[in-house]
């Protein structure tokens, strides 16, 4: 409920985990998080504007580890990313 609240407000709600991708999209999907998964490592390949493109489809970042650190902002803000 406060996760679609937050989606009627504006926010665009992120998920990142340390866990399995599978089970990632599992607990985003009841979550209502209905995005695409990716990894940390994903991310870490992905260059800035590739992010910049994908950054609205993806609500979930699985299998991050703890040099990852992954901060989206919304729509009215440039994204950012900062992270290794």
């Amino acid at each position: 409920m406060a996760i679609a609240e937050c989606g009627d407000a504006g926010i665009d709600v992120k998920m990142i985990t340390g866990d399995h991708a599978t089970t990632a999209a599992a607990i985003g999907g009841q979550l209502g998080l209905d995005g695409e998964v990716v990894t940390g490592s994903d991310l870490d390949a992905m260059s800035d504007d590739e992010l910049a493109r994908r950054i609205g489809d993806i609500s979930v970042c699985a299998a991050s580890h703890p040099s990852t650190r992954c901060v989206w902002s919304g729509h009215s803000r440039p994204t950012t990313r900062s992270w290794r």
